[in-house]
């Protein structure tokens, strides 16, 4: 064997090192290329469906749920199902979307790793389910999933600071939503409709809010009357 070794040694060959000789350089190398592979991250999102209007221009609460996309076009979904009386939770993994036609608008809360992602089908579960409350609804139960999460350890879900002003933001995608201009002005007058918190502390502050949004409206709108008729 040293004699064939040695005639290749004379030809310019290199006998043929097996792996389990490699320096450990070359392994520690490897390694470290592996272990800087970043986990999975998938976005946390709100997403709202339209439920009707009793009326045009004054549409029910609309139902949240929240959502979270593992592939394109699928994902798993967390949301309340059933009425006041029977209220549950319910858990879809690696679906499509349900009632895309009524979606209307979604806002991103926050990421989650691969591994919390199973975590979550644990916890949310446990996140109190209130019944016989005529103004409690899918949108209060989103809203205290989240925080559920946040005091479980899920640090990239925003903060309390973003989730306190959550209803606000999705109003705001819903008013933005092709054919539903202006329809945020009337939902703050009725404990019952779309974006009036569930918090009773916030009505009064809404209410006020949107009476100065028709104010303000109102006073461009008669400027600009005026100056279109000077003009002509």
């Amino acid at each position: 064997m040293l004699f064939e070794l040695e005639a290749l040694d004379i030809y310019g060959l290199q006998p043929y090192t097996p792996p389990s000789l490699l320096n450990e350089s070359s392994e520690s190398l490897v390694s470290s290329e592996v272990e800087a592979v970043p986990l999975k991250e998938y976005d946390v999102k709100v997403v709202q469906f339209w439920r009707g209007e009793k009326e045009p221009l004054r549409p029910y609460p609309l139902h949240w749920a929240i959502y979270v996309e593992t592939s394109p076009g699928v994902g798993n979904t967390y949301q309340l199902v059933g009425n006041q009386k029977n209220y549950a939770i319910d858990i879809k993994l690696n679906q499509p979307l349900e009632n895309p036609k009524d979606l209307r608008g979604s806002y991103s809360v926050g990421r989650v790793s691969r591994t919390e992602l199973a975590e979550m089908e644990a916890i949310l579960p446990r996140v109190d389910i209130i019944h016989g409350i005529p103004w409690w609804n899918s949108q209060d139960w989103v809203d205290d999933a989240l925080r559920y999460l946040k005091c479980w350890g899920f640090s990239d879900i925003v903060g309390e600071m973003e989730l306190s002003r959550l209803q606000d933001k999705m109003c705001w995608l819903l008013e933005s939503w092709p054919g539903i201009e202006n329809a945020v002005e009337f939902v703050g007058d009725s404990p019952d409709l779309a974006c009036v918190l569930w918090n009773r502390r916030y009505v009064t502050i809404h209410q006020t809010f949107w009476r100065l949004q028709v104010s303000w409206r109102a006073q461009v709108q008669e400027m600009w009357g005026l100056t279109g008729t000077e003009r002509r």
